[in-house]
């Protein structure tokens, strides 16, 4: 299965958009409306590992965080240019590698299973 499927699979259980990136913010698979840059990427996962936030900036969009738990990050994008792009983001970071699931309305809550469960099964598979 190549890194791209992951991020179909996500999307046909209603994540909308979503990326699998290295620690480092090299990009493995993205959607196509869903760019973060590597620094982007890398800071989140350095918010993650250090269980501290600070402005966080996913695709050139600014989010407010909500909430951390053990290896996750959730925030919220409040100024988007459309309220379809209001996303709320789940972070999951896993032994080489964090998931991004971004998702606008009433499919929010959802999308955290759906990338637990893709790491879960990465992480199981060696990654």
């Amino acid at each position: 299965m190549s890194w791209s499927s992951y991020i179909d699979n996500m999307k046909a259980q209603g994540v909308q958009e979503g990326g699998i990136f290295s620690h480092n913010g090299d990009a493995w698979a993205t959607s196509a409306n869903f760019q973060p840059t590597a620094d982007e990427v890398k800071k989140i996962v350095g918010y993650i590992q250090a269980q501290k936030f600070d402005e966080i900036k996913l695709a050139g969009c600014k989010y407010m965080f909500i909430n951390s738990d053990s290896g996750t990050l959730t925030c919220k994008c409040t100024k988007a240019p459309s309220d379809d792009k209001k996303y709320l983001v789940y972070c999951s970071l896993g032994k080489t590698f964090i998931m991004i699931g971004a998702t606008a309305g009433a499919g929010e809550r959802g999308q955290t299973k759906v990338v637990d469960n893709l790491k879960e099964y990465l992480g199981s598979v060696g990654y």
